[in-house]
């Protein structure tokens, strides 16, 4: 029978999120002593982190939506495999594993139980879908012994939104989940090929955009702030990167393409080339957890617009390393990417406080061992939010 003090189960209901965002809390419950199970549906990414950090996987289909057929088939597939592995730990991250991991490990007995919150989707749900996420964040949360965050606003969302008690919640220092690598994310010269293959006219201003093209995301202010700057004779490049497969992508890209010249690299899995080309980086969410992307573009010192949305109001220093504006309000962010794309002295000076800030306080090693001391009981970081009841 296996040591329970020995082995961490980590699970991800798909395994893109551990093989981009988690391979170094990985390598540091590696090195506190764990062995270490990666628990996953199944796909190259479940292998590759198998290959790459020589740890133990486990595929394990999960729908990322609600399907209760498949969720019972799911729960069963989990308690059994918490019983022939006996772990003394399990953490979890994205919503559906979660649900199922904790489910299954309050049922086996496991010790010690986190849940990693990146994020709230019942912010950005109306309707009956918001109280059934509701009821889910409360169920999953009531599976597990802390509950990691990854930035101090959405700590206030969970005690505003009482999905859990604050005396469970931790929030990683000084935010996000896995920091980034300055090394790899440096400032660089625009490659003129690129330029040339993307039709990104030189000398036209370039407003970036990385992300998922839908409503959540505040493509509906960025539409009604380019109709805006084109109004006010700021004819700009719109690069976007990321997938455009949600229900309502097709209809906003068309809506974004009436409103400016607009570029759709699609997804990418290097960013920095597209980065090199922003004049300013825009991020007009309604809802984050915690936006890496602005620390990655920061790291390249490139400001960002973004909004005082759950987690994207942690991610900028406003008028210091970016520039925050109210969600849903195209004539704030319209402003704003103005007062960038007028001044390039401020872009400079943003740009380069971001980077200072990014390589000061975000080092991915410094933001996983904070995550690592909520994982493993430390008590620093502990939530000290207010009830909603004081």
């Amino acid at each position: 029978m296996r040591d329970r003090r020995r082995l961490a189960v980590v699970a991800s209901s798909i395994p893109v999120t551990l093989s981009t965002f988690h391979r170094e809390l990985l390598r540091q419950l590696g090195a506190a002593g764990y062995e270490v199970l990666v628990v996953s549906s199944p796909g190259p990414e479940l292998d590759a982190v198998a290959a790459d950090l020589a740890v133990r996987v486990a595929a394990l289909p999960m729908t990322r939506e609600l399907s209760p057929g498949a969720d019972a088939v799911a729960l069963r597939r989990w308690v059994r495999l918490l019983r022939q592995e006996r772990p003394a730990l399990v953490v979890t991250a994205t919503p559906k594993a979660s649900l199922l991991g904790l489910l299954a490990a309050r049922a086996t007995g496991v010790p010690r139980r986190v849940y990693y919150l990146g994020g709230l989707r019942l912010e950005g749900e109306t309707g009956v879908r918001r109280p059934l996420l509701a009821a889910a964040e409360r169920l999953t949360t009531s599976c597990a012994h802390v509950v990691v965050v990854n930035s101090p606003s959405l700590a206030a969302a969970v005690a505003r939104l009482r999905v859990t008690a604050t005396s469970k919640v931790r929030v990683i220092q000084p935010a996000s989940s896995h920091g980034v690598d300055t090394t790899y994310f440096v400032p660089r010269q625009p490659d003129p090929a690129l330029r040339a293959h993307l039709g990104l006219t030189d000398g036209a201003p370039v407003v970036g955009f990385v992300g998922r093209v839908t409503a959540d995301k505040g493509v509906a202010a960025l539409v009604e702030a380019l109709r805006l700057l084109r109004a006010g004779g700021r004819g700009v490049h719109l690069l976007v990167l990321g997938s455009q497969d949600e229900r309502d992508s097709a209809g906003w890209v068309a809506r974004l393409r009436a409103e400016a010249d607009v570029v759709l690299a699609g997804h990418v899995t290097d960013v920095r080339p597209y980065f090199a080309f922003m004049d300013v980086h825009v991020l007009p969410s309604r809802r984050e957890g915690f936006p890496n992307v602005v620390l990655e573009a920061g790291a390249m010192e490139l400001p960002t617009v973004t909004t005082r949305a759950t987690g994207a109001v942690d991610s900028v220093q406003d008028d210091r390393t970016g520039l925050l504006v109210d969600v849903d309000a195209p004539e704030q962010l319209a402003a704003a990417v103005a007062r960038l794309l007028d001044d390039a002295d401020l872009r400079s000076r943003l740009g380069a406080a971001a980077r200072d800030w990014v390589v000061r306080d975000f080092q991915p090693q410094r933001v996983v061992a904070s995550f690592v001391d909520h994982i493993l009981g430390s008590e620093t970081g502990r939530c000290r939010l207010p009830s909603s009841d004081d």
